[in-house]
Order: structure tokens, then C-alpha cells, then sequence
């Protein structure tokens, strides 16, 4: 039996994503997963969407549900407004004040994942690649690197449990753009 990260898999995405506390999320998330003869953790566990979770609608309100919390993280919570369209979030922009290094970062990756940077000058913009991968996802700027110093950036780390809940946010944005683009599902006149 594989005990791994139960992130949304298990065939309860509802209760995955909204009703669990965060003393069994963070207990899950160091649950350790057997390990395959090449050294690596299966990542189906995160990966699989129940096929009663896999419609538009489901996926909306459960990557509302993961933006929410994320921001929640951040002492956000009441920024993310769900929507019944595009990946079933957005954020009150008035609403966020940014006050600490956490709540930048959680701002930075609930809005670069609605594409909300789009209209910024690209002398701005080219730096968030590295702020959202190197920073927020891995700590880089913590340690020197490569004979660069380590660097105060303004942002902080993810934790584990805030980093699966991103990955399982990506999982499900990412079903839910393919369902947008499958055929069935486009407007008869994008089909022309």
C-alpha cells in the first residue's frame, strides 16, 4: 500500500481543498511516499483529479479554494473572490496591503497565475521569473550561490504545506485550461 502526499488525491477534492485543517494538510505533506527503484516519490497522489471532480465548475471552486487558502496564509483571505469563469479566482487588489514578505509573495504568485502582470513594462516584469522560481519555490536568494552573495529579496520561502497547495493549484488550472480548450467546450464561433 503507497501512503504518499494526499494533496487532492484520494477521491475527496472537496474535502481536500476546503475543509481540512492545517494540522492534517501539514501532516500529509511530511508523510513520507515509498520510494521507486530510481530513488524518486511518486507524484500521482498530487497529480490524479477523480473523474467526479474533473468538470469546469469543480475545478473552479476547488482552485478558488486553494487560492484562498494560500492567501490565507499570507492573512489575506478575504482578497481572493471567487468567480464562476477563466480559474475561478480573483484578487481585490485594493484589499492587499503589502505589509511582510509573505503577503508579496503569496501576491505575486495568486496574480502571475491570472496573468495580471501582463501590462507591466517588461523592465519590471523580467525580474518575477526569478523572484517566483528562484525565491518563492526554493530559497535561492537565502544562500550564496555560484560566488553571488545571498540576497535579501523581500520575499520568503514557501513552506512545504503552502507549496503543495501551488503545485496542486497548478495541477488543477492546468485540467481546467485543457477542458477550455477542448472542441466540445468552445463557443461555436472559435470553432470557425
Amino acid at each position: 500500500m503507497h501512503h504518499g502526499v494526499q494533496a487532492g488525491g484520494g477521491g475527496d477534492l472537496g474535502r481536500q481543498t476546503t475543509n481540512e485543517s492545517r494540522s492534517d494538510v501539514e501532516n500529509q505533506a511530511v508523510v513520507s511516499t515509498r520510494p521507486q527503484a530510481d530513488g524518486f516519490h511518486r507524484v500521482g497522489d498530487l497529480w490524479h483529479i477523480e473523474p467526479a471532480h474533473d468538470t469546469s465548475e469543480q475545478l473552479r471552486s476547488a482552485i478558488f479554494n486553494l487560492a484562498q487558502r494560500l492567501a490565507s496564509y499570507a492573512g489575506q483571505t478575504d482578497s481572493v473572490v471567487e468567480q464562476l469563469d477563466g480559474l475561478g479566482y480573483a484578487l481585490r487588489m485594493e484589499s492587499l496591503e503589502l505589509s511582510s514578505p509573505r503577503v508579496t509573495g503569496i501576491q505575486l504568485l495568486l496574480t502571475a497565475l491570472m496573468r495580471a502582470h501582463d501590462e507591466v513594462n517588461w523592465e519590471d516584469r523580467h525580474q518575477l521569473p526569478a523572484a517566483l522560481f528562484g525565491q518563492l519555490l526554493i530559497g535561492v536568494y537565502e544562500v550564496p550561490i555560484n560566488d553571488r552573495p545571498a540576497l535579501n529579496t523581500g520575499l520568503e520561502r514557501l513552506p512545504d504545506e503552502q507549496l503543495i497547495q501551488l503545485f496542486r493549484l497548478i495541477r488543477l488550472a492546468r485540467r481546467l485550461i485543457e477542458k477550455m480548450l477542448e472542441p466540445s467546450l468552445a463557443p461555436p464561433e472559435a470553432l470557425s
